[in-house]
């Protein structure tokens, strides 16, 4: 990252006369406390030379910051492509029609146009809360992820390599997942990014009212809406689910071709007890958005879901919940070498929702919808 960022992003700052203050992290959770230490008065941006993991401790860094919800919203987040995904600085290039690098984007930057970015806020009990841009992965797709870590050196290759192997020895994982439809007339979970869930919900189609599920924050979570109109739910056998907040998830990976930055929406890919061969299917398919319509998976736009991952059976002590490429939880009895106290989350249900355009990120004026910063 300090390569790229030597080479390729300091001469353009240099040029356009921009003022800037350099920080390399030196450890997991160091970008988290630099952002809740910054300054907002003083600053207009912040920029990472990184991949999406960076960019999601700086996300969680501001909002666990005190007037976080505000910080977020008034001070733009720029990616520098410089990880081996780079999901959300592909899909910001590729709503421009420009090429994934860091010049680009560091071009893209300086001109100051930023675009409003759907929050999506994962949250599990009472108090374990974490926000992210990007996706949250859950069975093959999770274990593909978190298992390649020792294949960094293949850069976005990692990836393929690690699928190929988990297809051959393809692993079913149990749960169920409860999703709100887009296009159901009920409305959307509340949920403050402190993570309390306000749920409404309509007495029946004929009445027209509603009433507010406004619960004490111990028993707040998305199972109060089971079985209410206008919910879906599929029980059973999985091979993976991916909650996707933008196009792509990786350079070489478009899982949710319908995306878009500010929705309101969380794109669901859903792949049930299925052969190699179409779970192979549908991962060559996703390299460029096609597995969608070709049978191979469920395709579902939701404004809020429920993941409930079944810890039972050899297959669920075998996979991951996955945040932006971040590790949150995984099965009982799994030896990774992971310590413990990294993983805040319980290998247990969560509850996923969206905060519709809470973030800002910088991108180029050639993505629609983009404003000028001095006019955000």
């Amino acid at each position: 990252a300090l390569q790229i960022y030597k080479e390729c992003v300091e001469p353009v700052l240099e040029a356009c006369s921009i003022s800037v203050a350099l920080y390399l992290t030196t450890h997991e959770g160091h970008a988290s406390k630099l952002a809740r230490a910054l300054d907002v008065g003083t600053t207009d941006g912040i920029v990472c030379v990184s991949g999406d993991g960076l960019v999601n401790e700086v996300l969680n860094g501001l909002l666990l910051s005190e007037n976080g919800e505000a910080k977020v919203r008034r001070l733009p987040i720029g990616v520098i492509p410089a990880g081996s995904g780079n999901a959300l600085a592909k899909s910001l290039s590729d709503l421009a029609g420009d090429n994934c690098n860091a010049t680009e984007a560091t071009v893209a930057i300086v001109r100051g146009f930023t675009h409003s970015l759907d929050v999506m806020t994962v949250k599990q009990g009472p108090h374990v809360v974490q926000h992210g841009l990007v996706s949250l992965q859950w069975g093959i797709v999770a274990d593909v992820d978190i298992q390649s870590e020792h294949l960094r050196w293949l850069g976005g290759a990692r990836f393929t390599v690690q699928a190929l192997l988990n297809i051959l020895r393809l692993k079913r994982y149990p749960g169920r997942l409860m999703w709100l439809p887009e296009t159901s007339t009920c409305k959307p979970p509340k949920v403050d990014l402190n993570g309390s869930i306000h749920v409404e919900i309509s007495d029946g189609p004929a009445s027209g009212t509603g009433h507010l599920l406004d619960k004490s924050a111990a028993s707040q979570t998305l199972c109060d809406v089971e079985g209410k109109e206008g919910w879906q739910v599929m029980d059973g056998v999985f091979v993976g689910v991916w909650g996707v907040n933008i196009r792509w998830a990786a350079e070489d990976m478009k899982p949710a071709p319908k995306a878009e930055l500010d929705d309101g929406c969380i794109d669901l890919v859903v792949m049930r007890d299925s052969p190699r061969w179409k779970v192979l299917q549908m991962l060559l398919g996703v390299e460029d958005g096609s597995h969608i319509g070709k049978n191979v998976c469920e395709y579902h736009k939701a404004r809020a879901f429920r993941l409930e991952p079944y810890p039972e059976g050899d297959c669920g002590k075998n996979s991951y919940l996955v945040i932006d490429g971040e590790l949150i939880a995984r099965g009982p009895n799994i030896e990774d070498g992971i310590p413990c106290k990294r993983i805040p989350f319980e290998y247990a249900p969560v509850d996923v929702t969206i905060n519709q355009g809470r973030a800002r990120v910088f991108c180029s004026d050639l993505v629609p919808g983009a404003v000028a910063l001095q006019d955000d």
